[in-house]
């Protein structure tokens, strides 16, 4: 995410806290992110509603970008991240269980 977007500085990492590995992912991240010299906002969301206000929120915080910590869930709303990340104008990287390729708005 870093390269093709060089003015980022802030990262928001979303998650979705019902999942076991939401934690160790999002701690790994974050390091990354902190060696990158980028700044996190790190909501976690598992309903509809949730998604929807961590967007609202990650825009207010002028977020550059953002990051979906991968799960059962999110996989299943990926044209709700779609429709958002179009929305807000909020580039978005996301894994398609389907394809296992990474996607990128």
């Amino acid at each position: 995410m870093y390269e093709p977007l060089p003015k980022a500085v802030v990262v928001g990492l979303l998650l979705n806290p019902n999942v076991p590995n939401a934690d160790p992912d999002t701690t790994a991240a974050q390091a990354v992110a902190r060696g990158l010299g980028l700044q996190t906002h790190v909501p976690s969301a598992s309903g509809d509603q949730e998604i929807d206000d961590a967007f609202s929120t990650l825009v207010q915080l002028k977020t550059d970008a953002l990051l979906l910590i991968s799960d059962p869930f999110f996989q299943s709303q990926r044209d709700r991240f779609a429709r958002l990340a179009a929305r807000y104008s909020l580039p978005t990287i996301y894994n398609l269980a389907s394809t296992s390729q990474p996607v990128a708005l």
